[in-house]
């Protein structure tokens, strides 16, 4: 079974010059974190541009930036 970890996941909106946000969501992995804020934002009827995606470390009290490891599987 695969750890869950807290994921934090930073974004703009893109019809709207200033807005955007901040979303936390509970997933084994950041592609699954990031699919789900993409889903969500599919639904609302909103593009959002992603501007980070974190998961929390509680070892270290730390943000780790893995960013690079989510856009990357929704290139492919």
């Amino acid at each position: 079974m695969d750890r869950i970890w807290e994921y934090r996941i930073n974004y703009t909106r893109e019809q709207v010059e200033v807005g955007g946000g901040t979303h936390y969501y509970n997933a084994s992995n950041a592609v699954e974190a990031l699919e789900a804020q993409l889903y969500i934002s599919k639904k609302d009827g909103e593009g959002v541009n992603i501007v980070s995606v974190e998961r929390y470390c509680p070892y270290s009290d730390k943000w780790i930036d893995e960013t690079k490891l989510a856009t990357a599987s929704q290139q492919e």
